[in-house]
């Protein structure tokens, strides 16, 4: 919680992406260990931030949403397919995760509104190894939807991907605590284990 809090004082100032480089010793970085796989911390914390206050904004402005559909704003077309929210399967559409993952964070970027003052979110963070993903419904039905077909979560929670140690790719999502109880039981019915919670510790919290 300490680095979060001092990435927050640094944006009461500068409320631009990313993290002035030279930013990485008064933040304490350096002093962090023992992360997963390719993790660059300071974009990791970059997206995470943006990532939040678009949920926020997402869920003030549409709160009778259901679980399913509120966090899935972002919307790109393929001919006459789109790629949220997800039903029918296409297995397609796991190809197309890492180009929307970069679509949707550039059009984070364009459209966050910030505010002056550091702000506090409650939340959880969890990682899917969705390209391993067994397309069951499970985890879909158990989490009203927020967990989708495809063992997804939201597009608009998305932040970060990485290589894990099976040389497949890793997606980290931010879990607004309204939806945190949906994914506890997502991920207690998931047959493969694929989504799981990040220990904060491993990312100074």
């Amino acid at each position: 919680m300490k680095l979060l809090t001092s990435i927050r004082k640094l944006f009461k100032t500068k409320n631009n992406f990313p993290l002035p480089k030279d930013k990485i010793e008064e933040l304490g970085v350096t002093g962090i260990r023992n992360l997963p796989n390719g993790i660059d911390i300071l974009r990791f914390y970059d997206n995470l931030l943006i990532t939040q206050y678009y949920c926020e904004q997402q869920m003030i402005q549409f709160p009778e949403k259901p679980a399913g559909l509120i966090l899935r704003s972002y919307n790109e077309n393929y001919g006459r397919k789109s790629l949220t929210p997800h039903r029918k399967v296409d297995l397609r559409i796991i190809e197309l995760v890492p180009e929307m993952f970069l679509k949707q964070l550039e059009h984070k970027n364009t459209v966050v509104t910030w505010e002056k003052s550091a702000k506090d979110f409650e939340g959880r963070i969890i990682v899917i190894d969705y390209e391993a993903a067994v397309i069951d419904g499970v985890s879909e039905s158990e989490s009203d939807g927020f967990i989708d077909l495809y063992d997804l979560p939201p597009i608009d929670t998305w932040f970060y991907m990485t290589k894990n140690n099976e040389d497949r790719v890793d997606l980290y999502a931010w879990v607004p605590n309204y939806f945190v109880p949906l994914v506890e039981g997502a991920i207690a019915v998931n047959c493969l284990d694929l989504i799981s919670w990040v220990n904060p510790k491993e990312f100074g919290f």
